[in-house]
C-alpha cells in the first residue's frame, strides 16, 4: 500500500504531503486507542454479544481477504511486467501464493523475529535507491507556486488512513504478546519512519517526474526503481535487486494477512490453519476475478467509504464497552494464547528464494527465445507510422549461432514495419516472428524530425512508449531527418546503433553537452507538453555523427 499511497499523493503536490501528514497523526491517535480497547477484541461476545461478534468476525475477514487479494494482484502484475517475459500472472499468482503460505507459522513473537531479520535488508535497499533517485530530481518541478486546500488535506489525509486500514487487526493479536505495555514506543516509532520515508518518496517522485508525469503512471515508484542506476553504469538493469526487496516485502505481506485470518478464525474456536487453505482460495479468486476492473480498481475506495466507517464505529464502542465495564468491576479475565510451533523461517526463506531464481532467472520465455532490439528509430511517414528495431547479433555477440535457421536475432539488419496505428505495427510483429520482443535493453531512441514537428502522432508515440515499462528510462533519444537513413549506416558502424550512440558520450574525454534520456523527454512532455533539446544525428561517411 505504501508504493500506492507514494503515487496518490504525489498528484496533489503539497497538499498530499501535508494531508499524509494529517493521516499519519491520525493513524497513531488510532494505534493507541487500539491498544488501550485491546481487550474487548479478544473476547467480542462479552462486550458485543454473540450477534456482534459474529457480525465484526465477517467483516474483518472479508476485509483481510480483499487486502490480500489487492497485494497478490500487485506482486502478480510486478512479476509478470518486470521480472518474467510471458508468464501469465494469473499462474505467478498461484506460485507467489503457496511461497507466502508455506512460511506462515502460528506464532506471532516469531513471526515478529523473522521481520527483524529482513528489515534490515529491505530498509537499506529502499533507503539507497532514493539516494540514488535524488540525483535525477529537478529543480524546476517545485518552482510552482504553493496552492494549498483544506479539503485537499483532508481527502489526502483520509486515503493515508484508508491505506493504514489494515492496522484494525491489531488488537485480535495482542493476546500472543507478553509485554504489551511496551508496544507504544516501537508502534510509534515504526511509524514515523514510514512517514519519513514516504515523504521522502514522494519529494524525490515529485522532482524526478513532475506531476503532470506522475497523474499518468500506475505505479510511480516501479518506473523510479527502473530508473535508477549505480554510480558508474557498470550494471546495468539494477532494478531488478529494487524489486527483489519489494517482492520480499509484498510476500511477508501477504502471508501476514493468511496469518491473521487464521489467528482470528482460531479465536472463535475454529480451525484456523485449516480455514487459512480456505482463506487462500478465496484471495486467489478475488485477485483474476475483473481483471484490471476487479480489485485493484476498488480496493481503495471500498476501505475509505465501507471498512474504515465500520472500523471507527466498532472501536469507539468497544473503547466506551471497555470503559463501561471496567467501572463496573466486570472485565473478563485475559486468555493469553498457548505458545504455538516455531515458524518456520529455514523453509519460507528457502522457498522464497527458489521462487525469486525461478521467475527472476527464466521466467515465462527463455532467453533464447527472445529478440533484443538495441536501437528503435520511429518515424511518421504517410501510411500512419515507422518503427525500425535494430536487432541485437547474439550469434555474434556469444559466439554461438541459433540452430533453429534465419530470424531476426541472427541479421545485422533492422527490422522495420509500417502501419496506421502503433498498436497495428506491434500485432504485425507478433503475427510474424517466432521470437518474444523484449526491449528491456534498448540503448538508444531514434526519433523522425517529421515526428518530432507533428503534435498529435507524437503524443500518441510518447503514450505508447511510456506504458511500456520494459523500456529504461535511461535510454537515450536522438533525433534525424531520416530515421531509416540512419538505420542504413550499420554496415559503416559495425556495430548496434544503440551502442555507437552510447558511445559517443561515454567515451569522449571532452563532453560537451550532456545526453538527453527517455526520463528527460517524458518529464518534459507530461509537464510542459514539449520536448527538450534533442540531440540531432546525421549520416555520414564514417557512419554517425552529431551535429553541433
Amino acid at each position: 500500500m505504501a508504493s500506492v499511497l507514494a503515487g496518490e499523493i504525489c498528484g496533489q503536490g503539497q497538499n498530499g504531503i501535508l494531508g499524509m501528514t494529517l493521516g499519519f497523526l491520525l493513524l497513531a491517535g488510532w494505534a493507541l486507542s487500539l491498544l488501550g480497547c485491546a481487550e474487548s477484541y479478544r473476547h467480542m461476545e462479552a462486550y458485543m454479544g454473540k450477534g456482534g461478534k459474529t457480525v465484526m468476525t465477517v467483516v474483518y475477514l472479508s476485509f483481510l481477504i480483499m487486502t490480500g487479494s489487492f497485494v497478490l494482484r500487485k506482486v502478480s502484475r510486478i512479476c509478470a511486467e518486470y521480472l518474467t517475459a510471458g508468464a501469465e500472472p494469473e499462474l505467478l499468482g498461484l506460485l507467489l501464493l503457496a511461497a507466502a503460505g508455506i512460511g506462515i507459522g502460528n506464532d506471532l513473537q516469531r513471526r515478529a523475529r523473522l521481520a527483524e531479520i529482513f528489515y534490515p535488508f529491505v530498509m537499506t535497499g529502499f533507503v539507497l535507491m532514493l539516494s540514488l533517485a535524488a540525483f535525477h530530481m529537478r529543480t524546476e518541478s517545485f518552482e510552482e507556486p504553493v496552492r494549498l486546500s483544506a479539503t485537499g488535506i483532508a481527502r489526502e489525509g483520509w486515503r493515508t488512513l484508508a491505506a493504514g486500514a489494515v492496522l484494525a487487526v491489531l488488537p485480535f493479536l495482542l493476546g500472543q504478546v507478553r509485554e504489551e505495555k511496551t508496544l507504544k514506543r516501537p508502534l510509534l516509532e515504526g511509524m514515523g519512519k514510514l512517514w519519513i520515508l514516504l515523504t521522502a518518496a514522494v519529494v524525490i517522485l515529485l522532482g524526478t517526474f513532475g506531476a503532470g508525469g506522475i497523474l499518468r503512471m500506475e505505479a510511480p515508484v516501479l518506473q523510479l526503481m527502473a530508473g535508477t542506476r549505480l554510480p558508474g553504469e557498470f550494471l546495468e538493469r539494477f532494478d531488478i535487486v529494487w524489486l527483489a526487496l519489494l517482492l520480499c516485502s509484498l510476500l511477508f505481506a501477504l502471508g501476514s494477512i493468511l496469518f491473521y485470518g487464521g489467528h482470528l478464525v482460531g479465536m472463535q474456536g475454529k480451525r484456523g490453519r485449516m480455514f487459512r487453505i480456505v482463506m487462500g482460495l478465496l484471495i486467489y479468486a478475488g485477485s483474476v476475478a475483473g481483471g484490471e476492473n476487479g480489485i485493484a480498481k476498488y480496493y481503495l475506495l471500498l476501505t475509505e467509504w465501507f471498512y474504515l466507517p465500520i472500523f471507527s464505529v466498532s472501536d469507539t464502542f468497544c473503547c466506551g464497552r471497555l470503559h463501561g465495564l471496567k467501572r463496573a468491576g466486570c472485565v473478563p479475565k485475559e486468555e493469553r494464547m498457548k505458545d504455538k510451533k516455531m515458524l518456520r523461517v529455514l523453509t519460507f526463506s528457502a522457498l522464497t528464494a527458489a521462487v525469486m531464481l525461478l521467475l527472476g532467472g527464466c521466467g515465462g520465455v527463455g532467453p533464447e527465445a527472445r529478440a533484443y532490439p538495441l536501437t528503435v528509430l520511429i518515424d511518421a511517414v504517410p501510411e500512419g507510422y515507422q518503427v525500425i528495431y535494430d536487432m541485437a547479433d547474439l550469434a555474434e555477440m556469444t559466439g554461438q549461432s541459433k540452430d533453429s535457421g534465419t530470424g531476426e536475432n541472427e541479421g545485422s539488419t533492422g527490422i522495420v514495419y509500417t502501419a496506421e496505428s502503433l498498436e497495428e505495427i506491434r500485432n504485425l510483429y507478433d503475427r510474424g516472428s517466432q521470437y518474444e520482443l523484449d526491449i528491456g535493453h534498448v540503448k538508444a531512441l531514434v526519433l523522425g524530425t517529421a515526428l518530432v514537428s507533428g503534435e498529435e502522432k507524437l503524443g500518441q508515440v510518447m503514450d505508447w512508449l511510456e506504458k511500456d515499462t520494459s523500456l529504461g528510462r535511461n535510454a537515450l533519444v536522438f533525433q534525424a531527418e531520416q530515421p531509416s537513413a540512419i538505420m542504413e549506416q550499420r554496415a559503416v558502424l559495425g556495430d548496434s546503433v544503440g551502442v555507437f550512440l552510447n558511445g559517443i558520450y561515454e567515451n569522449r574525454e571532452n563532453k560537451e553537452r550532456r545526453p538527453v534520456t527517455l526520463d528527460d523527454v517524458f518529464y518534459c512532455w507530461y509537464n510542459d507538453r514539449e520536448l527538450p533539446e534533442i540531440p540531432v544525428i546525421r549520416p555520414s561517411e564514417k557512419g554517425i555523427e552529431l551535429e553541433r
